[in-house]
């Protein structure tokens, strides 16, 4: 994906790396999965409300602070947490369980993490 593609739902800017370093040239992050994307506009068109981000892209330094893990998949582009209310969160869980692409899924009260990690699908809860 380029770094100036945005897909239909998501902009470069929710999903870029948050650290605030880009300006410094020492944030190195991936770009986004054109195909995680992709899947993400769908899910975003079926669930048919705003959805915000909360982290997407995420530079080593980024992932560290917030404790993510060395092999987080925040880190190659294929990762994403959504802030979807507590209310909600079944509803949006029934609607992501039907994308075969979506293979992370993990439950905070705060968000949901999706990714698209090769394997069998998880799930856990923080």
């Amino acid at each position: 994906m380029s770094r100036d593609l945005l897909s239909k739902y998501f902009s470069l800017e929710e999903l870029d790396c948050r650290c605030g370093r880009r300006k410094g040239h020492y944030c190195i992050t991936p770009t986004f999965d054109e195909d995680f994307l992709y899947t993400l506009d769908r899910i975003r068109e079926r669930w048919d409300k705003p959805i915000r981000v909360s982290s997407g892209l995420r530079c080593k330094y980024w992932n560290a602070y917030h404790g993510g893990k060395k092999n987080s998949q925040h880190l190659l582009g294929k990762a994403i947490d959504l802030k979807i209310k507590i209310h909600e969160m079944l509803d949006f869980l029934d609607l992501v369980r039907g994308y075969k692409k979506i293979t992370g899924i993990g439950l905070s009260k705060h968000f949901v993490h999706l990714d698209c990690a090769p394997g069998k699908r998880r799930f856990w809860i923080y």
